[in-house]
């Protein structure tokens, strides 16, 4: 904040310097969970945006989807719906179709929104065409892919359809090892979303197996978390309980 009072002193609030310096605030009160203070620095780098390349802008674009962001962590979902249908219609103006990560991450970021309201079926297709978009800019081994994959599966878990969820899970499971190799902590927490996908479904046994291997994964990193070691440990004597291995269970 002492760096943005000297920018602000010295260079004005339409200067990049300064914008930069508000951007910063911004993400940093994000990273720390402030996002009612993160919304106002986004707030107030929109403004500027607006000045400075105007209202249909990439740039008022990207500011105005971090408010969208910022209100979806606050749970002002109609707000944050707002903001993000903005910021989509002022990126496909400006590049007249829809092939581009900006209009996938905004498609995907819509699906959240729409889910968490209830109208599952404008979700389901905003999911689906960001899938598409990522699988044609990246391929299908992609870490971008492999979130749209995480996100469908836990929408067809959560609408019913588990069998599908469960295949999506480990087509996210997949790339997310290919990628990002076993120590990732997205390998080991996709395979805890499997492991209670297949327990809920009544697949016991291949739910311990995903328990297992996320728990020998957590055992064998360099800075072990106590917390998820116990959680899944916990996860894996519930599997036993259920099994009626009340020996392993203990």
């Amino acid at each position: 904040t002492q760096s943005l009072e000297q920018d602000l002193m010295f260079l004005g609030k339409l200067h990049p310097h300064t914008l930069v310096t508000l951007l910063n605030i911004a993400h940093i009160y994000h990273q720390v969970g402030n996002f009612t203070d993160a919304y106002k620095r986004f707030k107030e780098v929109h403004a500027s945006m607006v000045i400075m390349y105007g209202t249909d802008s990439l740039e008022s674009a990207s500011a105005m989807f971090n408010m969208g962001l910022m209100k979806y962590q606050l749970k002002q979902n109609d707000e944050a719906l707002d903001f993000y249908q903005q910021a989509l219609r002022i990126q496909r103006d400006f590049y007249g179709n829809d092939e581009n990560q900006t209009v996938a991450s905004s498609l995907n970021s819509i699906g959240l929104v729409l889910f968490n309201k209830g109208a599952h079926t404008l979700a389901k297709d905003c999911f689906y065409e960001s899938l598409r978009i990522r699988k044609k800019l990246f391929g299908s081994d992609h870490r971008e892919v492999a979130v749209l994959w995480y996100n469908l599966a836990t929408f067809h878990l959560e609408t019913g359809d588990a069998e599908l969820g469960i295949r999506y899970y480990e087509e996210t499971l997949r790339i997310e090892r290919e990628v990002l190799g076993t120590e990732h902590p997205d390998v080991t927490l996709t395979l805890q979303h499997l492991g209670l996908a297949c327990q809920q479904q009544g697949k016991l046994e291949k739910a311990l197996v995903y328990f297992e291997e996320a728990h020998t994964l957590e055992k064998g990193k360099n800075e072990k978390n106590g917390e998820a070691i116990s959680k899944l440990l916990n996860l894996m004597g519930n599997i036993h309980l259920q099994r009626g291995h009340t020996g392993k269970m203990m």
